[in-house]
């Protein structure tokens, strides 16, 4: 039992992380500026370069890292009732009043 507890906990603070991942990319990429993107697009750099083509169609990206971050927070949130689940369960808690 408690085995399983660790997983779960490694597992949400995990998912914490890439959730931070893909909010920290939106506001990296989303707050670049037009020179910034047309610097980017001319680097030698590829990195800068693979940003500047990643920004070149916005609402893609924008789209693929919210959808993201949506499976990702609906798991911790799914993972957060089991771990609570789970926790009353080890406390002998009530569990209808641990899921409220």
């Amino acid at each position: 039992m408690l085995g399983e507890l660790l997983f779960y906990v490694a597992l949400f603070l995990i998912l914490l992380g890439f959730s931070a991942f893909f909010s920290g990319s939106e506001t990296a990429y989303f707050s670049l500026t037009p020179a910034q993107l047309n610097n980017f697009r001319n680097s030698v750099n590829k990195a800068e370069r693979q940003v500047g083509f990643l920004m070149s169609t916005p609402r893609q990206l924008l789209i693929s890292i919210v959808v993201g971050n949506t499976v990702v927070n609906i798991t911790i949130a799914s993972l957060a009732a089991l771990l609570t689940l789970r926790f009353s369960l080890l406390f002998q808690l009530d569990q209808n009043i641990t899921i409220l």
